[in-house]
């Protein structure tokens, strides 16, 4: 994928800054993980849209979720 690379001012680091210290439960998991993503610079790829498709636009539920309720536990 081709990056591009943006940098981000002291007040969007703060608020991500902001934003990871309130999921204080998953800080202790991976907090060395959630703060790597405050950085002064975020990156973003480039990636073609997709044709435009009807079926996306349509909420039909998975094969699994037309199943007696008897055999979804299987799944």
């Amino acid at each position: 994928m081709d990056w591009q690379q943006f940098g981000l001012d002291e007040a969007a680091r703060e608020a991500k800054l902001g934003a990871v210290m309130e999921h204080r439960t998953q800080r202790k998991v991976m907090g060395h993980v959630m703060m790597g993503y405050v950085r002064a610079t975020e990156l973003y790829s480039t990636v073609p849209v997709p044709e435009h498709d009807e079926r996306c636009l349509r909420a039909e539920p998975c094969d699994f979720e037309k199943a007696p309720a008897s055999e979804k536990a299987a799944f």
